[in-house]
């Protein structure tokens, strides 16, 4: 019985973080910065420029897709130092949503 009540009370974790991000990203977060292929572009188009001026730019530019997983990454970083911050998780599962959405598209709306 305890087994179950602890996972009840683990699985109820999950889907409020999941809730929480659902909630941020498709409604408060794309009223304040715009769908997620126009604010993902601009971060793709500054970080582009950005390491072209640094002179560390690649062979090939990041994608809005990188942007989304690069901002996963500087999550990750965080949790490193403190892996209790909950707002750290809950980022990732949006920006997981985000990255999934412009990955999903079809080749015409990737286009800005």
């Amino acid at each position: 019985m305890v087994d179950e009540e602890k996972q009840l009370e683990v699985d109820e974790r999950m889907r409020k973080l999941l809730h929480e991000a659902a909630t941020l990203t498709t409604k408060l977060r794309m009223r304040e910065y715009g769908a997620p292929a126009t604010n993902y572009g601009r971060i793709q188009c500054l970080w582009n420029a950005y390491l072209d001026a640094k002179g560390a730019g690649s062979k090939e530019d990041i994608t809005t897709v990188d942007a989304a997983v690069m901002m996963i990454l500087t999550k990750v970083a965080r949790l490193q130092q403190s892996p209790n911050h909950y707002d750290s998780w809950l980022d990732i599962a949006g920006y997981a949503a985000v990255g999934w959405a412009l990955a999903s598209e079809p080749d015409d709306d990737k286009k800005l």
